[in-house]
């Protein structure tokens, strides 16, 4: 199962398990992942399952999402990856940060 981890901004270590065919993310309190930094828009993107495929979509060009350092509007997610949401950023993981070689990864509690 995929998770996202913050590992900047409020609520750092913090983990989310990604369950769903389509998951919102934003700082609105109808977003599946509910963000806490005014720096995240209302609905700020979204993540999409095709297949056994994750999909990070931008919700718009006022909401800029970098992936590993450059801006997209669509990306497949990989294991690693870095996502930046305003100041926040967040890493997501193909499966429980604290599991992955027995080790908690730095950021996750």
């Amino acid at each position: 199962m995929p998770y996202l981890t913050i590992v900047r901004g409020p609520e750092t270590g913090r983990v989310f398990e990604i369950l769903g065919q389509e998951i919102w993310i934003g700082r609105s309190l109808e977003c599946d992942i509910h963000l806490l930094d005014p720096t995240v828009s209302r609905r700020h993107c979204r993540l999409v399952r095709e297949g056994r495929r994750l999909w990070l979509i931008e919700w718009g060009p006022a909401n800029p999402v970098r992936i590993d350092g450059r801006i997209v509007g669509r990306c497949r997610l990989r294991s690693g990856a870095r996502i930046l949401l305003g100041a926040m950023e967040l890493r997501f993981t193909s499966s429980h940060p604290l599991r992955r070689g027995g080790e908690a990864l730095k950021g996750a509690l």
